[in-house]
């Protein structure tokens, strides 16, 4: 009888793929807007689009 292969994925790499995965969403509406939001909370439009792409590195950096 032949018997499937199956891959287990720790518990902890799902759970650090999906954080990355959400970063990487944060950070791309961080980035989209920027200049709304920064008028929004009172802080200048680079600012946000800095923290955005801080984000988007630190999520990629994640899932890679």
């Amino acid at each position: 009888m032949a018997q499937a292969v199956t891959s287990r994925v720790p518990r902890e790499m799902v759970g650090a793929a999906a954080d990355g995965a959400f970063k990487v969403v944060l950070a791309v509406v961080f980035v989209a807007g920027a200049a709304p939001l920064g008028e929004l909370l009172g802080a200048p439009a680079w600012l946000m689009a800095v923290a955005g792409v801080a984000l988007l590195v630190g999520g990629v950096t994640e899932l890679g």
